[in-house]
């Protein structure tokens, strides 16, 4: 049996593989009938198939040509700090306090 962070990513993962295939217009018959299956499945898997979209279309512009290989940025990222328990705090983090905005003329 699957615990719910492994059954979470599995949809994730399934759903971010499905609004692949409907943005490149990949979809045969058959794949209309098993993404049809899918979304019945679970109120979220339509959730999830509906934010890999937006997300697909929010970062289209980002590399409109698809020349950005998610491999090499993920090689290529020395500088990229994973997150994990131990670097999540329970405290909220707040921004410094900021003295107010002049919005009058300077002079």
């Amino acid at each position: 049996m699957q615990n719910n962070s492994t059954l979470n990513s599995q949809i994730v993962e399934e759903a971010s593989h499905w609004a692949l295939k409907i943005e490149d217009g990949a979809l045969t018959s058959q794949d209309r009938i098993d993404l049809a299956a899918w979304l019945k499945t679970s109120p979220v898997h339509v959730d999830e198939l509906l934010l890999a979209g937006a997300l697909l279309t929010g970062l289209s512009h980002v590399d409109p040509d698809k020349k950005i290989l998610i491999n090499e940025i993920m090689r290529d990222g020395a500088d990229v700090v994973p997150l994990d328990s131990a670097s999540v705090t329970s405290e909220p983090t707040v921004a410094p306090e900021r003295g107010p905005l002049s919005l009058g003329r300077h002079g």
